[in-house]
């Protein structure tokens, strides 16, 4: 039995700074992580992670079947050509980010791997 990691970090702590009697907001607090999402259909784990804040990261794809697949699902990345993986990724207001890994070979068949609290830094 494989297991499912969700990576999390802590939510950002919001700094109050005091600069001439005056507080300012240095930092919001990252949208939170649903809980339990490994292993679970990548629909209903979109629209929990949508429901927490965070929002699609859109960057344009590099193959045409995956700009495709960006018209119903903004935030996808990138899959991999040589196995039925794919990243999607999130970010929060305070610029946060979120990865999805799925597995699955069509959008219907996605199924959540792993969750991970960082950015997906491949360039298209």
């Amino acid at each position: 039995m494989r297991k499912h990691i969700v990576f999390s970090t802590l939510a950002s702590v919001t700094l109050l700074v005091v600069l001439g009697g005056a507080p300012v907001i240095a930092a919001e607090k990252a949208p939170k992580i649903p809980s339990a999402l490994a292993g679970k259909a990548y629909k209903a784990v979109r629209a929990k992670i949508l429901a927490a804040g965070w929002r699609p990261d859109y960057r344009t794809a590099s193959m045409e079947w995956e700009k495709a697949l960006q018209k119903r699902y903004p935030e996808l990345r990138h899959c991999a050509v040589d196995g039925p993986f794919c990243s999607l990724s999130f970010t929060g207001k305070n610029g946060s980010c979120l990865r999805v890994v799925t597995r699955g070979e069509a959008p219907e068949e996605y199924r959540v791997e792993a969750v991970i609290r960082e950015c997906d830094d491949i360039a298209h």
